[in-house]
């Protein structure tokens, strides 16, 4: 009876749960799903994904990435976005290029075994991180102006993809010999569609967001001497941590709002592989993890993110990237996986204030973690403090502090929060500056009517 009991209940949720996912596309996508570009859109979609899953089980490994790659880059041209993301994508590579030199001397001296894609992130991120200093320090030293960070980020761009080519450090790219199953080309289509999506849409659709503060960063985030300027600006999201708007700004006032949307694209791509990793490092298959990978880039929060100027999906994937990095230190015991952890736990707050209670829980998971290392073998704890390693952390701390003293410069507060967080900064003195949030905690100064 218990058994059955169960069973009832769990199709009584599932019919339940069901009516009410229905009732929520009718009322909700009803009006969009009639359009005419919905489906013809689908359709395209449809014949891409198709063709780039044939192609990627022909038995030529040319043709085997050829097909696909021809399909995506029609799709692309007949929607005018094929320059948008290879610019996009040229300017990530940059940014990987310049990572990839700043950690030469520690992977000299670092463990052979890693998983493979750790290392390609820790480039990747201090990338970033080296990026942002190189344009925030002289912007607050001799005040940069937009059109100089601009000029200056893509020149070390290309100044990083030349060192990083003449000295190895790019990875190579080579046709695998084999052809991949037939759920991993299932999956390599669904991907290929929903980044496809992505960037049509760019050209058609722009979000509230984006057009508020991500995609208008000669007017609301840099002032005529720079990054650090008070811009007159009222509403607290102007003063959250700007890292990744400022990452994106080289990308603006090309004439094209999806050159911005490229990066995210980029990331949603990052994201991607980061689940991918995070579920390698649990045991889990590599068909198991491609899945999981492919299904959380195809969920609508997931690849709708991706078509705005927030930096959600990057934020996120540091935080993953640090629970991997986690996860390795204590299994290998080895304690400069932890620099991985306070690098992506720093850039992912210079992103996104929304990560900070996952970072909390990073932040005591870390503290035992490193109690641990110290308990059983407090040599390796010398030795990776003595290490190229800690030039990295100060890096990520640099550009952290950067991103975070204008908050605190601009509002009197490091921390631009909600009213009750807000009183507490009060008490310490971190008064927040009138009139900036003030429809949420700073009131006017006496006498001002």
């Amino acid at each position: 009876m218990l058994l059955v009991a169960t069973v009832f209940a769990a199709l009584a949720v599932v019919a339940l749960n069901a009516v009410g996912l229905t009732d929520l596309i009718q009322r909700s996508f009803a009006w969009h799903v009639e359009q005419v570009e919905f489906t013809e859109g689908l359709i395209e979609l449809a014949v891409v994904a198709m063709v780039v899953f044939a192609g990627s089980l022909v038995g030529n490994r040319i043709l085997r990435a050829l097909v696909p790659l021809a399909a995506c880059l029609i799709y692309l041209r007949l929607h005018a976005v094929d320059l948008a993301l290879f610019a996009s994508a040229a300017y990530v590579a940059g940014i990987y290029a310049i990572g990839a030199v700043v950690c030469i001397p520690s992977e000299k001296k670092r463990r052979a075994h890693d998983h493979v894609f750790q290392v390609h992130a820790l480039r990747f991120s201090m990338g970033i991180a080296a990026l942002a200093v190189l344009l925030l320090l002289p912007s607050l030293v001799w005040g940069l102006s937009y059109g100089a960070v601009r000029l200056l980020a893509l020149a070390l761009c290309v100044l990083g993809l030349a060192a990083a080519w003449l000295l190895g450090r790019l990875p190579s790219l080579s046709l695998p010999e084999k052809r991949p199953s037939v759920f991993i080309a299932a999956s390599l289509a669904v991907l290929s569609a929903v980044v496809l999506a992505v960037m049509a849409r760019s050209n058609t659709v722009v979000f509230y967001d984006s057009i508020w503060y991500g995609m208008r960063p000669d007017r609301v985030l840099f002032g005529p001497t720079g990054f650090y300027d008070y811009l007159g600006l009222t509403t607290q999201v102007h003063y959250y941590p700007k890292l990744y708007e400022l990452l994106i700004s080289p990308l603006q006032e090309w004439g094209d709002t999806s050159f911005a949307i490229g990066f995210g694209v980029c990331c949603l791509l990052f994201f991607s592989a980061v689940v991918y990793s995070l579920a390698r490092s649990f045991g889990m298959s590599t068909q198991v993890s491609a899945g999981l990978a492919i299904a959380m880039a195809a969920l609508p929060a997931v690849a709708g993110t991706a078509e705005t100027t927030k930096g959600d999906l990057l934020a996120s994937a540091f935080v993953l990237m640090a629970i991997v990095a986690l996860k390795f230190s204590r299994d290998r015991e080895d304690p400069s996986f932890l620099t991985d952890v306070i690098v992506f736990a720093l850039l992912a707050s210079a992103t996104r204030l929304s990560v900070l209670p996952w970072l909390a829980i990073l932040f005591v998971l870390f503290l035992f973690c490193l109690l641990q290392h110290m308990y059983r073998n407090p040599g390796k704890v010398v030795v990776w403090l003595k290490s190229w390693d800690s030039c990295l952390i100060a890096v990520a701390l640099l550009a952290f502090g950067l991103v975070h003293y204008r908050t605190w410069l601009l509002t009197g507060t490091p921390v631009v929060t909600n009213d009750s967080t807000q009183k507490l900064l009060d008490a310490l003195g971190f008064g927040l500056k009138y009139p900036i949030g003030s429809f949420t905690g700073s009131s006017a100064p006496e006498g001002l009517g």
